[in-house]
């Protein structure tokens, strides 16, 4: 697991394709996150992506939806146990 505050560093970190899933918030400073997911599917990444989002509009998750989103959790959660649930279900853990 690694973790970044900054989508830049994290998009650097991800080009060697070494991470399965990826947990991402729409709401980020410097790139919002349907821009961090629109990097990752033009970089030809075959990361999952969860979006996150207290602020969700149905807009923007049928757009994250198109450009290849598995799915989305909304904030704050009710159990991170659920998250944690949705991550091994995308995984097929």
């Amino acid at each position: 697991i690694t973790t970044f505050s900054n989508p830049t560093q994290a998009l650097s970190s991800m080009t060697d394709g070494s991470y399965d899933i990826v947990l991402l918030d729409i709401m980020m400073p410097n790139m919002n996150g349907v821009e961090f997911l629109e990097q990752i599917k033009k970089s030809g990444l075959k990361t999952k992506v969860i979006m996150m989002t207290a602020y969700s509009t149905q807009d923007k998750l049928i757009k994250c939806n198109k450009l290849g989103a598995e799915d989305y959790v909304t904030k704050p959660f009710v159990s991170l146990r659920d998250v944690g649930n949705k991550v091994l279900d995308h995984l097929g853990i």
